[in-house]
């Protein structure tokens, strides 16, 4: 069930990094909008929310040991101590990408609320900044989803990353 919460949530910030692109050039295009930026501002705090949602729920799993994750399987033990647990949610790449995803939406959500004085400029900043969040998330979402699960789970898992 973590799996399928987990892959909503990543879809779930792409779909709020790509509102916050939209929303936050219409705002800085239209006459500097407040009602789209606000918008945008908001999409913002969405992709936020939905991220480290994500990635409470990974490292949950993690140290549960739900080898029907792939992720998982491939870079945890049931023997593992827990440190090297939670360390192995962002051990390997799909998990370091969402981790990167996650620090991606809140310097958006950070340039939205804190950003520059011009309220055009910000707006501008903030669609691109969502345009990049949107890139990454697509890439999280379709080519390296820490969610994928494995059939049949393996009883034990691997060892963590021996690079760390």
């Amino acid at each position: 069930m973590i799996a399928e919460i987990g892959r909503f949530l990543i879809a779930l910030a792409l779909a709020a990094s790509l509102a916050q692109t939209v929303l936050a050039f219409l705002g800085a295009n239209r006459g500097g909008s407040e009602a789209m930026s606000r918008a945008g501002r908001s999409a913002a705090e969405v992709a936020v929310a939905a991220s480290g949602a994500a990635m409470i729920l990974l490292i949950a799993a993690f140290i549960q040991s739900d080898f029907s994750i792939a992720y998982i399987a491939a870079n945890s033990h049931v023997d593992k101590p827990l440190a090297y647990k939670i360390a192995g949610a962002w051990g390997g790449h799909e998990g370091s990408m969402l981790l990167w995803c996650w620090i991606l939406a809140a310097f958006g959500l950070a340039l939205a609320r804190i950003g520059p004085k011009d309220a055009a400029l910000r707006s501008r900043a903030v669609s691109f900044q969502g345009l990049l969040q949107t890139l990454f998330f697509a890439f999280l979402a379709l080519a390296s989803n820490p969610f994928e699960r494995v059939f049949p789970a393996p009883v034990q898992g691997s060892a963590l990353n021996p690079i760390l």
